[in-house]
């Protein structure tokens, strides 16, 4: 079973359903079946104190992850995304508020399974597996 909650503080209209399908596509091709999922859109303060609290970093950041519980058949955490930083990222990359939050999605999602991008080997990893799920699900 896969089960994802949304979570929207921020006041700004977001791709609900589009973020649930892109998440089940993502999460099948990486044949993860028994999800407990939960996506929040927070604000830059929300974010910042989030990032300050877990990482030691004191500004907002794009996405944060957090895993609860993980296996190899079962997956428990939480993706927390600024919507504030997506937004501009947007913007700075010209292209969709909702292209930039599938990209995030990916991003997080492959950091609870075990991805990293601390060294360029991961980096280039990542990236690739990050646009495998943006062309699987459809949203490159």
């Amino acid at each position: 079973m896969i089960s994802i909650a949304l979570n929207n503080s921020v006041k700004k209209p977001l791709p609900q359903s589009a973020i649930i399908n892109f998440l089940r596509s993502s999460l099948s091709y990486l044949k993860l079946y028994n999800v407990e999922l939960s996506v929040a859109f927070v604000a830059e303060p929300v974010s910042r104190r989030l990032n300050r609290s877990y990482r030691g970093l004191d500004h907002s950041t794009d996405i944060l992850s957090f895993v609860f519980a993980k296996d190899k058949k079962n997956l428990d955490g939480e993706l927390v995304i600024c919507y504030a930083v997506a937004l501009r990222q947007a913007r700075e990359s010209g292209h969709a508020l909702r292209q930039e939050i599938m990209r995030l999605l990916a991003h997080g999602l492959l950091h609870l399974i075990g991805y990293d991008h601390q060294r360029t080997k991961e980096t280039a990893a990542m990236e690739k597996m990050e646009n495998i799920l943006l062309v699987h699900s459809k949203f490159n």
